[in-house]
């Protein structure tokens, strides 16, 4: 059920129950910094260092010249941050949290990092589980990985021409 229904039901006053398993542990005790940026073309979900103050200006050029190659225009994105555990209690769990995010995001997602993408999708099959609407999504490794890595960053593309990701060239490198 998406989370405007329910508080519409709410507002109507029907209470609904929503069965929810128990919050795990490692969820609560450790922090966990994630990004989210949508370039209405393509959305991207990386998981970064806990004590970072500030996104990195690298992540960042990566990520734009990476919405580039969907778009194949310059876009501003919406960027979203989720800094876990939450300041105040939370009504979901770190898994929800996240899954509601990416389901905000368009229909193309490059996921980075294990850790989030452990999140985004179910543990047993390992395929995307993000709700009702169909998405595309892309596992790579974590976003450091790529940076200052052109053989990486070559493996990127050829992968998400691969998927059906995008519908280029390759041979291009970035």
């Amino acid at each position: 059920m998406k989370l405007q229904t329910f508080h519409y039901l709410k507002k109507i006053g029907i209470d609904l129950w929503v069965s929810r398993p128990p919050p795990r542990s490692d969820s609560v005790d450790s922090p966990f910094y994630c990004l989210f940026l949508n370039y209405h073309s393509v959305g991207f979900c990386c998981s970064l260092d806990p004590k970072a103050e500030r996104i990195p200006p690298a992540i960042l050029r990566f990520l734009d010249d990476l919405a580039f190659a969907f778009s194949i225009r310059k876009q501003l994105p919406h960027i979203g941050e989720l800094h876990w555990p939450l300041p105040r209690n939370s009504d979901y769990s770190l898994q929800e949290a996240v899954r509601l995010l990416v389901n905000a995001l368009p229909e193309k997602v490059l996921v980075f990092g294990g850790r989030v993408a452990n999140y985004v999708c179910d543990v047993d099959d390992g395929k995307p589980s993000v709700g009702n609407d169909v998405k595309q999504i892309l596992v790579a490794d974590d976003i450091l990985c790529y940076l200052g890595n052109p053989q990486a960053k070559e493996d990127l593309w050829v992968t998400m021409n691969n998927t059906g990701l995008i519908n280029g060239d390759s041979s291009t490198k970035s």
